[in-house]
């Protein structure tokens, strides 16, 4: 039996910025990207006889995919048409993987979004909330003798 994680292996070295170029300004694809995460699908080999050209080994790893289509849209707050839509999109650029994963660019473009939606923050939290891990600063001691 073929390994999924093993068929995704080339095409996660193939990842490039380039590939969000259909997501990067559209709010609704980013909100698909981070409902995909979400997203536990499964996935069983097809019966046909698996391809070796990249292009349609991507179609033949798909054509196998099993997921919650009510689940998607609900996460990324659209019906489960437009869900569809924009996982097809995602899917031919080659930004989602079957296994629920996305590509890192779609990671960034995502940890990009959040951070700019709370500008001014420190470390990506929303205003209000404080950094359970304050330092405290003690004075300096001096030495005896100065």
């Amino acid at each position: 039996m073929t390994d999924l994680d093993e068929l995704l292996k080339g095409y996660r070295r193939l990842e490039k910025r380039e590939d969000l170029a259909g997501v990067v300004d559209d709010p609704t694809a980013i909100r698909l990207l981070a409902a995909w995460r979400r997203q536990v699908p499964t996935w069983r080999m097809s019966r046909a006889t698996q391809p070796t050209e990249l292009g349609l080994l991507w179609i033949w790893i798909w054509a196998g995919v099993r997921y919650d289509r009510e689940a998607l849209a609900i996460a990324a707050k659209v019906n489960e048409s437009t869900a569809e839509l924009y996982l097809r999109s995602c899917v031919s650029a080659r930004i989602v993987y079957p296994d629920g994963s996305i590509s890192k660019p779609a990671e960034r473009l995502i940890a990009a979004h959040v951070k700019n939606r709370f500008p001014g923050t420190r470390r990506g939290r929303p205003p209000g909330v404080k950094d359970s891990n304050k330092r405290t600063r003690t004075p300096a001691t001096k030495l005896e003798g100065e």
